[in-house]
């Protein structure tokens, strides 16, 4: 799998925060079409096919500020994902194609 780091602000400070948790899209809320699947190399053993479908996640940073997002993925050809806070679209994230 690839990983793609982004950075994404939480709040309003300029501050660079430091804060670490793992999410997996698996227990997200799910929309739109994207399921959970069975893969033995994935972590904890699932993942999410997202056929044009979104995730979602309540993140909760201990502070505002700005936090790097590093996203885990497997992709058969090249995808946007809209990253959105706090109800805001804070940019788009490109998946390459991976295998």
């Amino acid at each position: 799998m690839d990983v793609k780091k982004f950075l994404v602000a939480f709040g309003l400070a300029a501050t660079t925060a430091t804060f670490a948790a793992q999410y997996e899209a698996e227990e997200a809320t799910l929309e739109n079409g994207a399921t959970v699947s069975s893969n033995a190399n994935a972590s904890g053993g699932k993942f999410v096919e997202m056929k044009g479908g979104d995730i979602s996640f309540n993140v909760t940073a201990e502070t505002a500020g700005k936090y790097t997002l590093n996203v885990r993925y497997k992709a058969g050809s090249e995808k946007t994902n809209h990253i959105v806070v706090n109800g805001s679209q804070s940019g788009d994230m490109v998946f390459a194609t991976a295998r």
